[in-house]
């Protein structure tokens, strides 16, 4: 990719300049007095903003500055490429015998497109870098769940990579008020090997409230409810095979009585029958420890099976707690 050559500005910069016509160059005649000179600026072969005028007529412009007997500042070979003046915003047509007064400028809205350029971030989400230059170059784009690393091949000095074995990407977090069921659609894929769904301080409406789970293979438009969700307990319990649904654990309604669950899924997007783990804690209303337990589970619907989503609902009436889904690059 081809690399703009970045404008250059400095302060007390003015020349006097012959030039005629629309075509001809500004032939530099030096510095005014009190002044400084292009090339004495050095500015020899870089880009400049020059504002041009006769007193009369006025031409600003992007242009490039030429070191040489006598200097020059080579003017835009096209109307298109001039960026004010009088002559409707096209090459000011200068009479033969023209002198003209050329200073080095940036004028109000070149400035505010440069500070405009600043942004960090565009609306898609991609990281805004400098080259090297005063041109602001956007850097290759991300895949959802890669991250910023440093890569000195890299023409901006980084890129987008996949996250290193371990990387977690906190997906969406929902706080349930009185919901019937809570569901995670959107971004269960192939990008993490292994999703957690955290329920915090759960309580519920009915007694018992007992959370129930089901998957998705269609982004939540339907859920499973075939008997194919096997739990097993052991050693402290005993398998249970063919359930429509994986039992959470179960809370009551009375002052201080609650529960928090961390449901885990693995390789959720490669085809085949699903496995994790889920763990619950519960307190009873008087503040202590009622249950603790961890129960592996399986759902073995087909081999073909890719999951996509996850719901957890009350058994009865509604719940209330925080549902948070992390994914995990292992």
């Amino acid at each position: 990719m081809a690399t703009e050559m970045p404008i250059n500005i400095n302060d007390m910069v003015k020349e006097t300049a012959d030039v005629v016509g629309v075509g001809g160059n500004y032939s530099l005649n030096g510095a005014v007095a009190g002044f400084f000179s292009f090339v004495g600026s050095g500015f020899a072969t870089k880009k400049v903003i020059y504002r041009a005028t006769d007193g009369i007529d006025i031409e600003i412009a992007e242009a490039t500055v030429n070191s040489g007997s006598p200097d020059t500042i080579t003017r835009p070979a096209t109307d298109g490429d001039i960026i004010r003046s009088t002559n409707n915003d096209s090459r000011v047509n200068w009479a033969s015998g023209t002198t003209v007064e050329i200073i080095n400028f940036v004028n109000a809205s070149r400035m505010k497109s440069l500070i405009d350029a600043l942004e960090l971030l565009d609306a898609k989400g991609k990281i805004l870098t400098h080259s090297g230059s005063a041109v602001m170059a956007k850097a290759i784009g991300a895949t959802n769940g890669h991250v910023a690393t440093v890569n000195s091949a890299h023409a901006h000095g980084w890129d987008w990579e996949a996250q290193a074995p371990g990387g977690s990407e906190h997906i969406e977090t929902i706080d349930a008020s009185a919901a019937s069921s809570v569901e995670f659609t959107t971004g269960i894929n192939a990008n993490h090997r292994k999703y957690i769904v955290h329920g915090t301080h759960l309580t519920g409406s009915a007694d018992p409230m007992s959370p129930q789970l089901d998957l998705s293979d269609d982004a939540g438009s339907t859920w499973k409810s075939d008997a194919n969700y096997d739990f097993d307990e052991s050693p402290v319990g005993t398998p249970s095979t063919n359930n429509t649904f994986l039992p959470l654990g179960s809370t009551g309604t009375a002052a201080g009585e609650n529960m928090s669950i961390e449901f885990w899924i693995f390789a959720p997007a490669v085809a085949g029958y699903k496995h994790g783990w889920f763990r619950t804690v519960q307190t009873t209303h008087a503040g202590a420890l009622d249950a603790n337990f961890e129960t592996a589970w399986r759902f073995d619907l087909n081999s073909g099976f890719v999951c996509n989503g996850i719901r957890i609902r009350p058994s009865s009436g509604t719940m209330t707690g925080k549902f948070t889904l992390i994914g995990y690059s292992i």
